[in-house]
């Protein structure tokens, strides 16, 4: 599956979207499947925004294996030193 069109929040064609999501509205995409010859749109949104403390520019995020979605099981690992 292919994303072809990112369109970000007042950009030409996300009116309607900007309508139903407001400022939590990241990205519009429409992203197309060959293999069964549809397109699909989709959106990306905001849930939730938590403060983050302890984070620096020298940590990586990584997702816990329990969880695919940012969660208490989110946590920061240090980059490899270079």
């Amino acid at each position: 599956m292919k994303s072809r069109l990112n369109l970000k929040p007042g950009q030409k064609g996300t009116k309607k979207l900007v309508g139903e999501y407001g400022k939590s509205l990241l990205y519009g995409r429409y992203r197309y499947d060959e293999t069964r010859g549809v397109r699909l749109k989709t959106v990306e949104i905001v849930e939730r925004e938590d403060r983050c403390q302890g984070y620096t520019s020298d940590r990586i995020f990584v997702e816990s294996p329990k969880c695919k979605m940012c969660s208490p099981d989110t946590y920061f690992l240090p980059l490899p030193a270079s």
